[in-house]
């Protein structure tokens, strides 16, 4: 498998996300809100404490900024989706501002072990290939595969790519499941979700793996495809991930999760973002704090 990854995309935003925030929470300052770049964090060979975070007074998250309905950079220029709400949910919790580093799939992990960033929220999971670099806090949501292709030439067996390409994007679960589970299927891989996606639709392949919800929100504004095989693999926990070792920063998020979701935040998130995006129901998307020990 190729390790062979981009160096890391740093769309940095400073800011609370003041005008989403102000609808949903009580105001907390956390910068001036306007998106302007954040000057490269120092060359460290540790994570930041949570004492060396608190008097920078940003605490810097790594998301996607074209993973709809996860995070997204919508049409005003804060990040938007269940993992940008949780972001705004986090300084009312944890007393800190939120500095966004925008990643590429393919970044997520060297970006946390690097110490680029703090937090990944990246639709990072135990089952990733890894996973055993960062540590979890409680989940957030289930996530589980599925294959969208044409209407018109739909892909309903795995058979039916022999001689043919799956779009994967890199550095996800998708691209490691496909690799592990269909050794023998061609892969056309990509960097980023909207290049898998419009591989898909410049059809350089037969069919695009992706995860259900994305695949979902997409194909509501992207007619003529389908989601042709459902439920592939097993349903994986979702949860924001620190670097291995930063136990104080991890129990401090933790908590903040635990809160989102016993406040009902994490449902209004989803009422907000998820739920207007998709075509049908995701069963079971959401996580209970019951479900605490999966990513332990």
């Amino acid at each position: 498998m190729s390790r062979n990854r981009p160096l890391l995309s740093r769309r940095s935003f400073l800011g609370l996300q003041a005008a989403a925030l102000a609808a949903a929470l009580p105001a907390c300052s956390s910068g001036d809100g306007q998106g302007n770049a954040a000057p490269s964090p120092e060359q460290r060979t540790s994570p930041r404490s949570v004492a060396e975070i608190r008097e920078s007074g940003m605490l810097r998250v790594g998301l996607y900024s074209d993973n709809k309905p996860f995070s997204f950079v919508g049409q005003n220029g804060y990040y938007v989706g269940i993992d940008g709400y949780f972001c705004i949910y986090l300084p009312y919790k944890i007393g800190m501002g939120i500095e966004y580093v925008a990643l590429d799939a393919p970044d997520r992990y060297d970006a946390l072990t690097s110490h680029d960033i703090d937090l990944a929220l990246t639709v990072m999971s135990p089952a990733d290939e890894r996973s055993d670099e960062v540590a979890f806090t409680r989940p957030i949501y289930h996530m589980q595969l599925s294959l969208a292709s044409p209407s018109a030439s739909p892909i309903t067996d795995i058979s039916q790519l022999a001689g043919k390409e799956l779009i994967v994007c890199e550095g996800t679960y998708a691209a490691q499941y496909a690799r592990e589970t269909w050794p023998d299927v061609q892969l056309r891989p990509y960097q980023t979700y909207t290049d898998s996606r419009i591989a898909l639709e410049e059809g350089r392949g037969a069919a695009l793996l992706d995860d259900d919800l994305g695949l979902l929100a997409w194909l509501k504004v992207k007619k003529g495809y389908t989601l042709s095989m459902r439920g592939l693999g097993s349903a994986r926990y979702v949860a924001p991930a620190v670097v291995a070792g930063n136990d104080e920063l991890r129990e401090l998020i933790d908590r903040a999760a635990s809160d989102f979701i016993s406040s009902g935040y994490s449902k209004k998130g989803y009422e907000k973002y998820v739920k207007p995006t998709i075509t049908e129901n995701q069963v079971a998307f959401l996580c209970s704090n019951d479900d605490a020990e999966a990513t332990q």
